[in-house]
């Protein structure tokens, strides 16, 4: 176990805590300090506060889902071969930190596979992103962060038929993830 020394209310050296870092000090009951960052909760974020069985109280920051559906489920035969579907553009408000995925389902987490068939393209001002997902292959679901700026997004999604016969999805929705 790593030796968490404190200065104050500010870590010296701890792990997951970083020198400077500004913290809130916990005692468990043990009788152990235990030093929590607050470098991830900011004026205006929603916390819960949770009292712990010594009587401290600590504050943890409530994390938010946001979810914006692209598509129900469909497979269909490509008309023509080699086709572009455009599942639309959505706007999503990106809050600048949280990773942004496509995933099944506003449930999911990001280490569920996704599929497509084939290429999923997502695309914004800032640039796009793609995966061909070869048929109904399952690989990581695409990540979206790169392409979005803090803020209000349009986020456009295409399915391409790159290899003939079908063109689909399963149900596919725009995730801001938090760990």
């Amino acid at each position: 176990m790593d030796k968490i020394i404190l200065n104050g209310n500010v870590a010296v050296d701890a792990k997951g805590v970083k020198e400077g870092d500004t913290v809130l000090v916990a005692t468990t009951a043990s009788g152990d300090k235990v030093a929590c960052p607050l470098t991830s909760i900011k004026a205006g974020d929603q916390v819960a506060v949770v009292k712990l069985q010594n009587g401290d109280k600590m504050a943890v920051k409530v994390l938010n889902k946001v979810c914006v559906k692209i598509t129900d489920a469909f497979s269909r035969i490509a008309s023509p071969a080699g086709e572009t579907f455009n599942l639309g553009t959505f706007t999503f408000t990106w809050d600048g930190v949280s990773k942004v995925y496509i995933l099944k389902s506003c449930q999911s987490e990001p280490v569920i596979g996704i599929y497509a068939d084939d290429l999923l393209t997502a695309s914004t001002s800032k640039g796009k992103v793609s995966c061909d997902y070869g048929g109904v292959w399952s690989k990581n679901p695409m990540e979206l962060s790169s392409i979005l700026n803090p803020g209000d997004n349009n986020i456009n999604v295409t399915v391409t038929d790159l290899y003939g016969g079908v063109i689909g999805t399963p149900s596919l929705f725009i995730v801001q993830y938090s760990d």
